[in-house]
Order: C-alpha cells, then structure tokens, then sequence
C-alpha cells in the first residue's frame, strides 16, 4: 500500500505522542478501511513493517466522498436521532405536567368495585371513593390481563382542580405514566437505530 509520506509523518507524530487511537482513527477515514485494519495499519507503521498490497479490506459503505448508501444512512440516522429526541422531549414535558398536576391535586381513599373490559379484553378498574360528602367513581385509563387490582383493594385517587375543571386520576404506574413510558420506549428504539446508521456511515 502507498502511503504518501506526509500522511506517514502524521501518524508517526501521532503514535510518538501516545495518540495511537487517534491515528488508528484517521488512518480508518483516509483510506476507509475497517477498524481492525486500520489498526494493523498504525501498527506496522509503528513496527516499521512493509505493508502489502492488498492485505486490507475497506469498510462497508466507506466514506471517500460522502455519496451513495454513505450518505442515506447518514441522512436517516439524522432523522432516526431526531425522531428519538422529539420523544423524549414531549414524554419529558408530559412527565413533567403531570408531576406538577399531582403536587397541588387533592389525594383520597378510594377502592376498586368493578371492572370494565377494553376492546382486547383487558380489564378496566372502576374505583369509588367520597369527594365532597358524595360518592363518585371513576375509570381506569389502562387495560390489563390479569387485572391490576382485586376487588375491594384500596387505591388512591387524584383530585386535580384546574381552572375550575375538575380531573380524577387513579393513583398507579401506568394510570399516571402510560403516556411518557411509551414516548420513552419508542424514542430508545429510534435511538438505538439513528446511533447504529450513524456508526455505519462514519
């Protein structure tokens, strides 16, 4: 392999001061080979052994001139990345309401005295509780199989007054976080895909 001398002057420079991972690294994006060549690379260079021709292979979808399937994946773990953190960003600001909602909200006994049943068959708990010398009940927002509670169980209910509109929360995981755990759950799936496009295209 020829490598022109400056490109060498540079690599000696690096490894004499202790950089060796960096010029591991720009021997990868100079001559677009894989990581494990490109180490063999610095290597030899640093053991002063001569380099054969045609002993490296070049990394998939190296990155000479930034085109073609380089430059989609690119592109697509942008958008992947992007994606990933616009979820977050609104399961962030959804955790964050609610947390605020639940400091002021008004918290009472209340306990499950039926269920309802989803569309997939889950059930659904309906719990009574006293609110203002009356009894009032209100319905669970999550189905599940099995049910997440037993009747007679008691459970926590959120009065949370807003301006003059009165919201009723069942107190439980997925009652007051489903929306943020989903955002949180699909925006790691983007992630991990926009970070392994990413690592392709580099």
């Amino acid at each position: 392999m020829n490598i022109p001398e400056a490109t060498k002057l540079k690599i000696h420079q690096l490894i004499a001061d202790g950089k060796k991972l960096e010029a591991v690294k720009y021997v990868k994006e100079q001559f677009g080979l894989a990581l494990k060549d490109a180490l063999k690379l610095v290597e030899a260079l640093e053991k002063e052994v001569p380099l054969s021709g045609n002993g490296y292979q070049k990394r998939p979808f190296a990155r000479s001139s930034f085109s073609g399937p380089d430059k989609v994946f690119y592109i697509l773990s942008r958008v992947f990345l992007g994606v990933a953190f616009l979820l977050f960003a609104i399961g962030g600001t959804i955790a964050y309401d609610t947390n605020e909602e639940l400091k002021h909200a008004l918290q009472l006994e209340g306990r499950v005295v039926e269920f309802t049943y989803g569309s997939d068959g889950g059930s659904i708990p309906v719990v009574e509780f006293i609110h203002k010398g009356k009894k009032q009940r209100v319905q669970g927002s999550v189905a599940s199989t099995p049910p997440a509670y037993d009747i007679g169980e008691p459970v926590k209910v959120f009065v949370i007054t807003s301006e003059g509109y009165e919201k009723i929360r069942i107190d439980g995981i997925f009652e007051l976080w489903i929306g943020p755990i989903i955002l949180a759950f699909i925006g790691t799936i983007f992630l991990f895909i926009g970070g392994g496009m990413y690592a392709v295209s580099r």
